[in-house]
């Protein structure tokens, strides 16, 4: 596992849980600078050319569904904590101890 990577390189005798609550934080505080610095939800959709069918390969003529993947971006601001222009949650970053 990556604790045991960790442990590994650094001796860090670190759980599987508090891995991903440092990487939850990570996560967390990287959005906080991004929305400092001007980024809104906006900025995390796709580019047009997603939403296109593919004109070869595997994929031909299939192509991102704009409402599925506009559903899942506001699931995965749910599951982070983050309300739903992506903006993290006060008790979120409480619960972070972000300040």
């Amino acid at each position: 596992t990556m604790a045991e990577i960790i442990a590994a390189v650094t001796g860090w005798k670190i759980s599987m849980v508090e891995l991903e609550r440092i990487a939850e934080r990570i996560f967390t505080m990287a959005r906080l600078f991004n929305i400092r610095e001007g980024f809104t939800s906006e900025d995390d959709n796709l580019p047009p050319r997603f939403f296109q069918p593919k004109i070869d390969g595997s994929l031909f003529g299939r192509a991102l569904d704009p409402d599925k993947m506009e559903k899942a971006k506001r699931y995965y601001y749910m599951i982070m904590g983050w309300n739903e222009k992506g903006i993290p949650l006060s008790e979120k970053i409480q619960e972070l101890d972000i300040q």
